[in-house]
C-alpha cells in the first residue's frame, strides 16, 4: 500500500502509477526454449479526507488494475506458480476500492468496500521485491476456496477492523465474501454477494517495532476460516457425494533486521519468515513455509539496489496424493522453489530487475521434474 493511502504525510489527494513487465524462459522444464511474458498495470488513487474536506479519520483509496500476458504459470505448472503478476483472464478491472474511518485517537480503524487481503494479512516487507507468487500471500492460503481468496487480481467486499493497543501492538480482523467478483464473468469489476457464496473470516495479531524507518521488526500470528464446507478429496457418503468438511488455517511469520551496514540501517540485511497450515482434507495444499533474506544497497556506491534470495516449500496433503494416483497422475510429496534476484535501480522511474529460479518436484512429467528459470522483469513508476 502507497505511503499516502497508510496515513503518512501527504497531501489531500494523491496519485500514483506503476507498470512492471516480467520476461521469463526456461533452461530446463517445460519453459526451456519458449519464452512467456507477464505484464500489470497500477493507477492507484487515494484521498485523505481530513485535510480535503475536514472529514476527520477519514481516508479513501481507489486501485485500477489492467493486466496482460501469455500465462508462464500455465506453461511451467507448479503448484505454487513462477510469477505474481500472472492472471488467468487478461483485462481490467478494480482491483480495489475502500473507504476507511478511524475512532478513539485513530485506536480503532473500520474499512469498508474492495480489499486485497495481502495488503494487510501476512504482509512480510522483506519479500516485497521477490517474483514467485508465495513470497506474497503464502500458497496454503493463496490456493483456498471457489475462486481464491481477495488476492490479485480479483478482490471482493469485506469490513475490516483494526485495533492498535500501542504503537506496536495491533489486531487486524476482516470479514470477506467467500467467493471474488463473478466466475461465470471473469472480465472486468463484478460485486456479486451469490446464494452459497460464504464468508472467509481472517485475524491476525501483529508486533512491530523498529528503531529506524529503514529497519523491520515484525512478529505476527494469524489465522482463517470459510464459513462454506467444501468437497472432501476422498471420503463420500453412500451415494458416492463427497463428504462436506470445513476449511480453516493458521500462520506464523516474522521478519527483523539482522546486519546494519550504516548507522541509520538504509543498508542493511533482513530476513524473514513464514510458516502455514491449511485442511488437508479439501486442500491439495497442507503446509507451506516461506524464507529468504533481503540486502538492501548491497553496494555502497547503489544504496537503493536490493538483492533478494528465498525459499518457497509447500507439502500437498496425503488426501490430495492418493486421489491424485487413483487419477493415475503425479503425486509428489513437496515442492520447493529458490529463488534469487537483483533489482537495480536505474533512476527514479525506473527498475531493472534480473531473476532466477530453481524449480525442484513441480510435478509434470519425469524429465521436467526440475527446471530452472531465467526472468527479468521492468519496472516503471510515475
Amino acid at each position: 500500500m502507497p505511503a499516502w493511502a497508510s496515513g503518512e504525510e501527504a497531501g489531500p489527494y494523491n496519485f500514483e502509477g506503476q507498470y512492471r513487465l516480467d520476461y521469463l524462459t526456461g533452461l530446463s522444464g517445460p519453459l526451456k526454449d519458449h519464452w512467456r511474458h507477464a505484464g500489470n498495470l497500477d493507477l492507484r488513487f487515494g484521498v485523505d479526507a481530513d485535510k480535503a474536506w475536514g472529514w476527520d479519520g477519514t481516508r479513501f483509496f481507489v486501485h485500477a488494475i489492467a493486466s496482460h500476458g501469455n500465462h508462464p504459470n500455465g506453461r511451467q505448472g507448479t503448484a505454487q506458480g513462477i510469477d505474481n503478476l500472472e492472471v488467468s483472464v487478461n483485462g481490467a478491472r478494480i482491483f480495489q476500492a475502500w473507504g476507511e474511518k478511524t475512532f478513539l485517537d485513530e485506536r480503532l480503524a473500520l474499512l469498508f468496500g474492495l480489499l486485497d487481503l495481502n495488503a494487510e494479512f501476512q504482509v512480510t516487507d522483506s519479500s516485497a521485491t521477490l517474483i514467485h507468487p508465495a513470497f506474497g500471500t503464502s500458497a496454503e492460503l493463496a490456493q483456498t476456496g471457489r475462486a481464491g481468496p481477495s488476492i490479485f487480481p480479483l478482490s471482493s467486499l469485506a469490513l475490516r477492523g483494526a485495533w492498535k493497543f500501542n504503537e506496536q501492538l495491533t489486531w487486524r480482523t476482516a470479514l470477506f465474501d467467500g467467493v471474488p467478483g463473478d466466475p461465470a464473468h471473469p472480465n472486468g469489476t463484478h460485486i456479486r454477494l451469490g446464494h452459497g457464496d460464504g464468508t472467509l473470516l481472517i485475524s491476525e495479531l501483529s508486533y512491530s517495532h523498529k528503531a529506524t524507518e529503514a529497519e523491520v521488526n515484525k512478529l505476527a500470528v494469524g489465522a482463517w476460516r470459510y464459513s462454506s464446507r467444501f468437497d472432501d478429496q476422498l471420503d463420500t457418503d453412500s451415494a458416492g457425494v463427497p463428504i462436506q468438511r470445513k476449511n480453516f488455517g493458521v500462520y506464523a511469520m516474522g521478519e527483523r533486521t539482522l546486519w546494519k551496514a550504516n548507522p541509520d540501517g538504509s543498508r542493511g540485511v533482513d530476513g524473514f519468515l513464514r510458516l502455514g497450515w491449511a485442511t488437508g482434507a479439501v486442500n491439495q495444499i497442507d503446509q507451506a513455509i516461506g524464507a529468504g533474506l533481503l540486502w538492501r544497497g548491497p553496494f555502497e556506491s547503489r544504496p537503493k539496489d536490493k538483492l533478494s534470495f528465498g525459499i518457497a516449500a509447500e507439502h500437498n496433503s496425503h488426501p490430495w496424493r492418493c486421489a491424485a494416483r487413483a487419477a493415475g497422475e503425479a503425486a509428489p510429496a513437496a515442492e520447493i522453489s529458490y529463488e534469487l534476484s537483483y533489482r537495480a535501480r536505474i533512476n527514479e522511474w525506473f527498475a531493472l530487475q534480473p531473476d532466477v529460479q530453481w524449480l525442484r518436484n513441480h510435478g509434470e512429467a519425469p524429465v521436467s521434474k526440475n527446471a530452472l528459470v531465467l526472468g527479468l522483469r521492468l519496472d516503471f513508476t510515475f
